[in-house]
């Protein structure tokens, strides 16, 4: 069974984690789901036998479309959605950031 990191609160078999925590004991599958929600990242041990190729393919094309954003538009929609950015980031840093927080769906709803 694969361990993982929160990035955000979670609640697992009755134990919540903060983020930075470690979650021991959780299924590969459930890990797979936290980590394609943005929710948790895969330590290293795990990390490499994760699926890379198609989560790398979903990158690209959240990249390509997150591109189409001006990069104040980038940072307006950042603030409304609860990204903290830096302030001198780039374009590709802000979207690069975007993207691992597990909120870009956000960018493209309603």
């Amino acid at each position: 069974m694969p361990d993982v990191k929160a990035i955000e609160s979670i609640t697992h078999s009755g134990t919540r984690y903060s983020p930075g925590e470690v979650v021991k004991g959780i299924s590969k599958e459930e890990a797979e789901r936290l980590h394609k929600m943005g929710a948790a990242s895969f330590l290293d041990v795990y990390a490499a036998e994760a699926p890379q190729e198609k989560e790398s393919d979903n990158n690209e094309e959240l990249r390509d479309s997150l591109d189409q954003y001006t990069l104040k538009e980038l940072r307006d929609l950042s603030e409304v959605y609860g990204i903290n950015l830096d302030s001198k980031a780039n374009k590709k840093t802000v979207i690069d950031t975007i993207i691992e927080s597990g909120k870009s769906d956000m960018f493209f709803e309603g």
